[in-house]
């Protein structure tokens, strides 16, 4: 070749910029004041999922016990049955009724009856 220039072919993906890098371009954009705002309106959309309050025992316990606090019935077969379905093992069972303070016994080879005390089941709430 006489005097000519040589470029050379780049892969497509290598000229791609990365993620990071397209970050810190769109902010250096912006003055100082504006990319400290932006980031604490980031933060702070950040964080309202980390500040957010857990309602689950409150929603659970409105769902499951009366207006004076009582166990509706009908609510926690509902609960077991969706939970334990027909053909669930008897283990399973016995073994969460043991982990939020009841007890179980074997009546017959086909009947097991459990109880749990709704003082000891709500001690979390």
């Amino acid at each position: 070749m006489r005097g000519g220039i040589i470029l050379r072919a780049q892969r497509v993906d290598a000229v791609r910029p990365r993620p990071l890098k397209l970050i810190v371009r769109c902010l250096m954009r912006f003055t100082l004041t504006q990319r400290v705002l932006i980031c604490l309106a980031f933060g702070l959309l950040a964080s309202c999922g980390v500040l957010s309050f857990d309602h689950s025992a409150k929603v659970s316990k409105a769902l499951l016990y009366d207006a004076n606090g009582k166990p509706d019935d009908a609510a926690f077969t509902a609960a077991m049955n969706a939970r334990f379905p027909p053909g669930a093992k008897s283990t399973d069972v016995q073994g969460f009724i043991v982990s939020i303070g009841g007890s179980c016994s074997q009546n017959t080879p086909t009947q097991m009856y459990c109880h749990v005390s709704s003082k000891r089941a709500n001690r979390g709430t």
